[in-house]
């Protein structure tokens, strides 16, 4: 059986009340489930400016400044390393595995500059600034001690907000309206197709394949 665009907003007009029944609860449950299983993430930020030359009184060329944003991806790949994350875990005393935190990193040039922000997101406030802290104190020596050449200094201490997107609980709800919505429909649709009776003139002619001859009409007798 096949539908028209015509077909499926009958159908959906015939059972209009049940869909929208079905989409209302729907968008409960998408926003139910944002408030019990969607938890609040923090995140601790902190800016580095990275340079290529060690010498204190040494002025500052364009090419030490191109050679600096090269080294930004050099640094970042020294700071996601197991033996630096090994250190930082050791030193901010968190539960976790140097996977673990990996995991909740993010690092990348600011505006292709030499400065460089590190945003460690976690699901409790202080480890994420434990882990930013860490990082803030040993990634100096690390680089210098891998690299051989240039120095981090710290632009912007670790600094928490939160992270959850107020725009969740909406969008969730929607998507929840959505799915409501075309999961009551294609029901519809579903009890259209397995619904053999006999309901119109229509029916006979493409059911059947034949032609009709007449129908009695229904009549109401006024008393």
């Amino acid at each position: 059986m096949e539908f028209t665009l015509r077909d499926i907003v009958s159908i959906i007009a015939r059972r209009w009340l049940i869909i929208l029944l079905a989409a209302l609860i729907g968008t409960g449950v998408g926003f139910a489930y944002t408030q019990v299983f969607v938890k609040d993430k923090y995140v601790a930020r902190l800016t580095l400016y990275v340079n290529n030359y060690n010498a204190v009184n040494s002025s500052v060329t364009p090419n030490d400044l191109t050679t600096a944003q090269k080294l930004v991806n050099t640094y970042i790949v020294v700071l996601t390393s197991q033996t630096f994350l090994d250190q930082v875990v050791a030193d901010s005393k968190v539960k976790y595995s140097a996977t673990d935190v990996k995991s909740m990193l993010k690092m990348s040039a600011v505006n292709e500059t030499e400065i460089f922000a590190i945003e460690v997101t976690n699901t409790t406030r202080t480890d994420a600034v434990a882990i930013a802290d860490s990082i803030s104190k040993l990634a100096q020596n690390e680089i210098v001690r891998v690299v051989e050449a240039g120095s981090v200094k710290i632009v912007d201490k670790p600094s928490s907000y939160n992270a959850t997107s107020p725009t969740l609980p909406i969008q969730n709800s929607f998507i929840g309206f959505v799915f409501g919505f075309l999961i009551a429909t294609v029901i519809s649709l579903l009890i259209e197709v397995l619904d053999f009776r006999i309901k119109n003139e229509d029916d006979i002619e493409n059911r059947y394949n034949i032609p009709l001859l007449g129908s009695v009409p229904t009549i109401r007798f006024e008393q």
